[in-house]
């Protein structure tokens, strides 16, 4: 993380408020099973600050209005079941067991009240919509046990909400400008590829003409079929934008793999909406027209069988798909990203903070630029776009770049490059604000140079698990993010007038240590606020890359939002 000082402010609740916890834990297992959890490291005691282990659990903090739970189950209640939400009225998905049967209801369709809207025969699967439910139902009979039937649900680009009532309580979140190549650790003399890459952007569709995308367009594929009129223009360069963060190169839009195709399939209208049907078959296609990689910025509560059966027919081709999570500031994400087989990605702003609108849960994989990205919009347009849908481009096109640079490496082995060189912020090792961290793409460029001895501060964050009346505790982590495996690591904590200093030894490369600061509760009354600082040094050489060697954090006491 490339920035001198990190100036956040930890909001403190009192002890009565309902909080969101979230447990250190690793992914769970799946098509990507081979993801790495950071070593953990045995607990000892230094004075008032404890040096801490990775598997303690440790929380980021959660506010929420008052009298109102910000528990999982609450959160979930209405809005995040599939069964009630994102469905398309008396729209429905049928997959029969063999081609035959298929056929055999295709034929008869017309005259028993319904309108075949799609097929995907790849799953023996139809889309249609239900004009009389009795028939229908006597149809579903006919076929028993051979049919899996279940509903179809909206698609749509994750829409940036300001407003939300469970929400991340930490200082306004901080747009990167012209400054997001440099903090992902990219300088203008870097090698920038993605050359022979074919990559899906799988959306509302890519203005080719648009001057950061000239000639980095390959072909659109149009599964639209009965577009509606424009409601709002908000969303009609989504996916415009979406390609110009992977290969762009105009004005004060870089995209990191600008030497790499860009395949457009047109899977959401021009309002950013679409079906979770549609979605699995531009998934399909993607992989059938020599894609490497495909970019879902988009989302939906739903969850269709046929969607997860695309995501898994793309990774039996060694096709790489990468997914926003949503930006709903709710403490789950959105379907695919909740499938195994894809890469889930989150948001954070400048200063590698969390981006209170991006979703949270055990699935996310990894944290990219989502805040104030300079971007592609309609005409000729440069504008700054926000959301998880600005993170995943990212993300993709890091993959695309590193691909392209090294043609040997599996889809697994490119994943696990991404994730072994991130900034290990949140809880350490993967936790479900951030997964395995920030991404760092100037680290993952520089993974095989020898001799770079480089410790970072990683993050000032809450242990809300800690139980005491009088103290809180607040935890400072530090990482080694360079090359080489380093004898010694000194940690400096300050807090107010009081100053503490730990020394690490044999902090093997991405190793992630942290303290443990007690902190005293009735310093925050009556207005109080804590000062903590904290820097980082190696001792026995100079430190490759400064910038990220300190940070500053400010401790005070919230009151509750009035109803």
């Amino acid at each position: 993380m490339n920035f001198k000082k990190l100036i956040i402010i930890i909001l403190f609740l009192a002890v009565y408020v309902s909080i969101v916890t979230y447990v250190v834990k690793s992914r769970h297992s799946g098509h990507f099973a081979d993801k790495k959890v950071p070593e953990k490291r045995v607990t000892t005691s230094v004075g008032d600050i404890t040096v801490s282990s990775p598997e303690d659990t440790i929380q980021r903090l959660i506010s929420v209005e008052a009298g109102k739970s910000s528990s999982t189950e609450d959160v979930n209640d209405e809005r995040l079941r599939g069964d009630q939400w994102d469905v398309i009225e008396d729209e429905f998905v049928l997959t029969f067991d063999t081609k035959e049967d298929l056929q055999h209801f295709l034929d008869r369709s017309d005259r028993d009240g319904i309108t075949i809207l799609d097929t995907l025969r790849n799953f023996n699967s139809v889309r249609l919509k239900v004009r009389d439910q009795d028939k229908f139902n006597t149809i579903l009979d006919d076929y028993a046990d051979r049919v899996e039937y279940t509903s179809n649900y909206y698609v749509n680009t994750p829409e940036l909400i300001t407003d939300f009532p469970y929400q991340v309580r930490s200082n306004q979140n901080v747009p990167f400008g012209n400054n997001v190549l440099p903090i992902l650790g990219l300088k203008k003399e870097d090698s920038f590829t993605g050359n022979g890459t074919l990559i899906a952007v799988l959306d509302n569709g890519v203005n080719e003409n648009h001057p950061a995308l000239t000639g980095k367009v390959r072909e659109e594929i149009n599964l639209i079929k009965n577009e509606s009129p424009i409601d709002d223009d908000t969303y009609s360069s989504h996916g415009t934008a979406v390609a110009s963060i992977i290969v762009g190169d105009y004005k004060d839009v870089k995209g990191i793999a600008p030497d790499a195709e860009i395949l457009s399939i047109k899977v959401l209208d021009s309002n950013g909406e679409g079906d979770a049907f549609t979605l699995a078959s531009g998934i399909l296609e993607a992989v059938d027209r020599g894609a490497n990689l495909i970019n879902l910025s988009l989302g939906t509560w739903g969850h269709l069988p046929d969607l997860e059966r695309a995501i898994d027919y793309a990774h039996d081709n060694d096709v790489i798909v990468v997914v926003a999570v949503g930006n709903h500031g709710l403490n789950s994400v959105t379907y695919p990203a909740r499938y195994d087989g894809v890469i889930a990605v989150t948001s954070n702003d400048a200063l590698g903070q969390h981006s209170a609108f991006a979703n949270t849960g055990s699935e996310v994989d990894v944290s990219a630029p989502g805040v104030g990205i300079p971007a592609a919009g309609q005409d000729d347009d440069i504008i700054y776009f926000s959301g998880t849908s600005a993170a995943t481009p990212f993300v993709t096109a890091t993959l695309a770049a590193e691909s392209s640079k090294n043609p040997e490496l599996s889809a697994n082995e490119l994943l696990n490059v991404v994730l072994d060189n991130t900034n290990d912020l949140g809880a350490p090792g993967v936790d479900p604000v951030y997964g395995a961290g920030t991404l760092n793409v100037g680290d993952i460029q520089d993974r095989n140079t020898s001799g770079i001895q480089d410790a970072s501060i990683g993050d000032h964050y809450l242990d809300v698990n800690f139980e005491s009346e009088d103290q809180i505790r607040l935890i400072v982590s530090t990482q080694n993010t360079g090359t080489e495996k380093l004898p010694q690591v000194f940690l400096t904590v300050n807090i107010d007038d009081r100053q503490e200093i730990i020394e690490f030894s044999d902090v093997d490369v991405r190793d992630t240590l942290s303290a443990s600061v007690l902190l005293e509760k009735s310093k925050l009354t009556n207005g109080g606020t804590i000062n903590v600082s904290s820097s980082v040094n190696i001792g026995n050489g100079p430190d490759y890359d400064t910038n990220n060697d300190d940070k500053v954090s400010t401790v005070l006491l919230t009151p509750l939002p009035s109803e």
